[in-house]
This record gives C-alpha cells, sequence and structure tokens, in this order.
C-alpha cells in the first residue's frame, strides 16, 4: 500500500477507473493513513498485555484519543474555515496523532507495571512452547475471521463503485450507525459473559455451563431486540440527528435511512453469535468457527454480488443473511443443549418490546425536529431501565423457578 498505492485503489474500487482525479486523491490519502496500521498494531499487542496484568481502563479509555484527536481537527475546521483538501489531510494527521498517542500511553503503563510473577506451567515447559502453540492455534480462526470480514468488505465497496456515485458514503454512515449497539452493547455482554463460560467449561461442567449461556444469550435478546426495533423505527430522524447537514442532501438522507433498517437485524444475531464464539474458544474449538465464518462469507458475496443486478439494497442485507447463517451454524453445531429457558419468557422478551413499538409507531408520528427526538428517546431510555428491571427475572435458565409454576 506504500509503495503502490495506486494499483490498491484501482483493484479496490473498479468504479473510480472513469474519475482518475478520485484514483489519485484516494491513493494519496491511502499512503498517508497506512502509518496508522503498525501503530494500532503495536497499540493492539500493549493492550492485551494490560488485559494480561489485569489492568482493563486504561486499554478500554485510549481508543478515544483517537476520536479527540479527530474532533479537535473538527473543532479547527470550523473556526478557521479550511480547503476540503487541507481537511482531509488534517483529519489523516490527527488519526496517526491519535493512534501514536494511544500506544505512548500503553507503553508508559506498561514501564510503571511490577515485574510479571512467573507462570505456572514453567515447570514443566520453561520454554513456552506448549502455550505458544496454543495460542497459535487459537490465533488462526482470529485470523480467518478478520479475513472474511475484509473480504466482504472489500466487495461491497467494489460493488457499490460501480453502481451510483456517492453510494460508498451512504454504506459507510449507515455502518457507522449500525455499530453503535454493537460498541456500546454486544461486545459489553459477550465480554462480561467470557469468564464464566471458560471457568464452567475448563471444569466441565455441562449443567452449570448450559445455564451460564442461557443467561448470557437470554440477556443480550433483552437488551439487543429491543434496542433494534427502537433504531429501525428511528432510523430517518437519527441519520438526520448524525448527518443531515451541509452537502448531505435529501435522497442521501432517505437511502442512509433504507441501508440502516437492512443492516439492524444483524444485531442482536451478533450478540448471540459473540457468546457461541465465546464458548467455542473455551473448549479450544476452531474448526467450527470457521467453517461458520466460512458459510457466512459464501452467503454474504453471492447477496453483494446480486446487488449489481436486484439493486444496491442487497449489499447491507447480505450482512443480516451473513450474520443469520452464521448464526445457525454455530448454533446448530454444538454438542449440548444450548438453552433451557421458559418458552414463555422468550415470548416475553420477544413479543412485548415488538407490540410496544409498534403501537408507539401508530399513535406517536416520527419527530421532525432534534428536541422532539432526543425527548421521545429519552423516553425510552426511561422505559429501558424499566424494562431491564422487570425482564431480569426471566433470565434464570429454570422455568419452575421463575414464580410461574
Amino acid at each position: 500500500m506504500l509503495l503502490f498505492p495506486t494499483i490498491w485503489v484501482n483493484l479496490l474500487a473498479w468504479g473510480y477507473h472513469q474519475q482518475p482525479e478520485w484514483i489519485q486523491r484516494t491513493a494519496f490519502y491511502a499512503r498517508t493513513s497506512i502509518w496508522f496500521l503498525p501503530l494500532i498494531s503495536f497499540t493492539s499487542l500493549t493492550a492485551g498485555w494490560l488485559y494480561a496484568r489485569r489492568h482493563f481502563f486504561l486499554p478500554a479509555v485510549s481508543p478515544s484519543l483517537v476520536n479527540l484527536s479527530m474532533l479537535a481537527v473538527l473543532g479547527y475546521a470550523f473556526w478557521r474555515h479550511p480547503s476540503m483538501e487541507q481537511l482531509l489531510f488534517l483529519l489523516v494527521l490527527s488519526l496517526i496523532a491519535g493512534g501514536l498517542l494511544q500506544l505512548l500511553i500503553h507503553l508508559f503503563s506498561l514501564l510503571r507495571l511490577p515485574p510479571p510473577s512467573p507462570s505456572p506451567s514453567t515447570g514443566t515447559d520453561p520454554s513456552g512452547e506448549k502455550d505458544f502453540r496454543a495460542f497459535r492455534k487459537l490465533l488462526i480462526p482470529v485470523v480467518f475471521s478478520t479475513g472474511f470480514n475484509r473480504l466482504t468488505l472489500f466487495l461491497s465497496s467494489s460493488v457499490a463503485s460501480m453502481l451510483q456515485p456517492g453510494l460508498i458514503s451512504v454504506l459507510y454512515f449507515a455502518y457507522r450507525i449500525f455499530h453503535l449497539p454493537q460498541g456500546l452493547l454486544s461486545v459489553g455482554i459477550a465480554t462480561v459473559s467470557l469468564p464464566d463460560i471458560s471457568e464452567h467449561t475448563g471444569s466441565g461442567e455441562a449443567r452449570t455451563l448450559v445455564q451460564t449461556l442461557t443467561h448470557a444469550s437470554l440477556l443480550s435478546l433483552l437488551v439487543l431486540w429491543p434496542t433494534t426495533l427502537l433504531m429501525m423505527h428511528y432510523a430517518l430522524p437519527l441519520v438526520r440527528l448524525f448527518y443531515f447537514r451541509g452537502a448531505f442532501s435529501e435522497r442521501a438522507l432517505h437511502q442512509t435511512a433504507l441501508v440502516l433498517l437492512l443492516y439492524l437485524p444483524a444485531v442482536p444475531l451478533l450478540g448471540l453469535s459473540r457468546i457461541l464464539l465465546n464458548a467455542y474458544f473455551s473448549r479450544k474449538e476452531i474448526r467450527t468457527p470457521i467453517l461458520a465464518w466460512g458459510a457466512a462469507t459464501v452467503i454474504q458475496a453471492a447477496s453483494i454480488l446480486y446487488a449489481l443486478r436486484a439493486g444496491f439494497f442487497w449489499i447491507p442485507l447480505a450482512t443480516s443473511l451473513g450474520v443469520f447463517t452464521q448464526l445457525i451454524f454455530l448454533w446448530s453445531r454444538f454438542p449440548v443443549s444450548l438453552i433451557e429457558a421458559s418458552p414463555v419468557n422468550i415470548l416475553r422478551i420477544l413479543g412485548i418490546p415488538a407490540a410496544g413499538i409498534l403501537a408507539w409507531r401508530l399513535l406517536v408520528p416520527l419527530p421532525e425536529d432534534t428536541w422532539t427526538l432526543l425527548l421521545q428517546l429519552s423516553f425510552w431510555g426511561l422505559a429501558g431501565v424499566l424494562w431491564l428491571r422487570r425482564g431480569k427475572r426471566w433470565l434464570t435458565p429454570n422455568p419452575v423457578s421463575d414464580g410461574e409454576r
């Protein structure tokens, strides 16, 4: 990418062939921003060291430095009104500066820690070769999943560049909003459930493992399902709130809202998939996750290519179809039953939010201004607190203990 950026741009964005100036500009910014890649790679490594030493706060907070650097540039642009080329270049520099600050803070924190105590395995394997082999084995599915994900992203951007001008930006804007509930909720639930899943898997307690998976899965649905329905209801107002200004047209507004609607069904599916992947990795099982990612990639790639014939909406729909395929594959191949919840409780978790939001949609019009939107979201935030307080009694794996019988 550093030596031949133009070749990569031509490869990744097929639709740019008829616009040479776009190719040159994209190649320049790709060559400049590529320096962020080694910085974020070393930052991820140092974050892993901090996690291993049970320091969780700093790795969780430090990514905000990149955002703060970019916000500082945007504040400067609001004050000094630079040209578009200057603003883009400053944003790239702020990305690199934020990555460098993040790495330096991690290194400074590591240098202040005392030396680690010897590993318990050093008595039988002083070289650590066994641990390294286990690490390489577990690294394989991560590499495959990242590779499959990048493959579909490459294919979607390439197909979008051939369909209509501006479609890549529409997909990107919708994808950013789509990632909000994942970063705020889905990843957190999966991370919290991982220690218990690993403990029960290691001890061979199949019954307790099923109970833990049931609790985590129902909690994920309890949080992510209403969030998904709300975001689908407010798709157009949310896009208007985040992006509808400047050169963002009315047509782009409605296209981005439609793309967001098609992305959102994947949110609860991804939450459940992450919990299942935790269970597979705790058992050191890598074959099934690789096969699941492969099957999902095939479905996504076929759907994205079908967009060339049927329309751009198949590109975001491909994500939901691929995640659904992955979830079904993981669920069906797990060696024990994954859920022991009462069917009544599952219907409550799925049905009550759907009925409530449907009634709201029929009775209350969509907000046209920011303050009305924020007021309605505040109401739903309060309703969400009450929903979680009420719904936590439905998370028990034992249908007899929930007070129904």
